[in-house]
């Protein structure tokens, strides 16, 4: 997802889904296909560090085939702390919960 609007359009969304590292919200897309945003705020860390996460999150998500929904990350604090592993655990945990893979 690129689009302010389709980001804000899931952030509305009420179903929310926490990990020690990050904050799934979900919505149903009509496309066909899953896509997703991450957002990591400055509160997450230096901008280095904070593209090191997205970096991280996208190669997670390269390996998940989730359904037609559209899925913002949002990285928490302790995401400045984490790594390949650590990010990989948390998301396939949140996703399971949120009954997305």
């Amino acid at each position: 997802m690129k689009s302010p609007l389709d980001f804000k359009r899931v952030l509305n969304e009420e179903e929310v889904f926490y990990g020690k590292y990050f904050i799934v919200k979900k919505i149903p897309n009509s496309l066909g296909s899953g896509r997703f945003g991450i957002i990591a705020s400055k509160k997450t860390g230096t901008a280095v560090t904070r593209n090191h996460i997205k970096r991280l999150v996208r190669e997670v998500m390269r390996e998940q085939s989730i359904g037609p929904y559209d899925i913002v990350l949002i990285a928490k604090k302790t995401a400045a702390d984490g790594n390949f592993h650590n990010f990989n655990t948390d998301i396939r945990r949140i996703l399971t919960r949120a009954a997305l893979i």
